[in-house]
C-alpha cells in the first residue's frame, strides 16, 4: 500500500503544479528553483515525449488512454499478485504518472510540462518535462531493476 499511497501523493503534487503553472506562469517566463539547477518554465505538450506526433493530438490523446488503461490494470495485477516492493513501487509510479498526462490530454487537450534541467547537457536542458513524466520513468526503471534482481 505505501507504492500506491506514494504514487497517488506525487499525482497530487504534479496535478497542483500544473495548475499552478498553467494560472500563474506566461510562456516566455522562466523561474529558477532548486538552486538554479531547475527552471520553471511553461509548456504545451500536444505529442507524446519530446513532441512526437504533435500534428495528430487526437491519435496521441486515444493512444495514451489505451496505453493507460493497460498499465492501470498491469498495477491492479501487481497489487493483487504480491510481488516485490520495487516492482510494486515501478508500477504504481508508472501508472499513476500515465493517469496524471491522460487527465491532461482529455481535459485540455495537451499536457502541461513544467520542469526544465539549468545544468548539464544541452541535449538534457532542451527538454521540458513534468513529474508525471518522471514517476513514468522511475517506475519502468523500477520495475525492469525490480524484475532483474527480485523476479519470480
Amino acid at each position: 500500500m505505501l507504492s500506491t499511497g506514494l504514487s497517488a501523493a506525487f499525482l497530487t503534487a504534479d496535478i497542483f503544479a500544473k495548475k499552478y503553472v498553467e494560472d500563474n506562469c506566461s510562456f516566455s517566463e522562466r523561474r529558477p528553483v532548486l538552486g538554479g539547477r531547475v527552471v520553471i518554465r511553461k509548456m504545451h505538450n500536444k505529442g507524446f515525449a519530446l513532441n512526437r506526433m504533435d500534428d495528430r493530438p487526437d491519435t496521441v490523446r486515444n493512444i495514451s488512454l489505451m496505453l493507460t488503461v493497460v498499465i492501470v490494470i498491469c498495477w491492479l495485477f501487481e497489487m493483487i499478485r504480491g510481488t516485490s516492493g520495487l516492482q510494486r513501487i515501478g508500477v504504481a509510479l508508472a501508472a499513476f504518472g500515465a493517469v496524471g498526462n491522460t487527465i491532461d490530454r482529455v481535459r485540455r487537450g495537451y499536457v502541461v510540462d513544467y520542469l526544465q534541467l539549468a545544468k548539464g547537457p544541452s541535449r538534457l536542458r532542451n527538454i521540458v518535462f513534468n513529474l508525471a513524466d518522471i514517476m513514468i520513468a522511475a517506475g519502468c526503471l523500477a520495475t525492469v531493476a525490480g524484475e532483474i534482481f527480485f523476479g519470480k
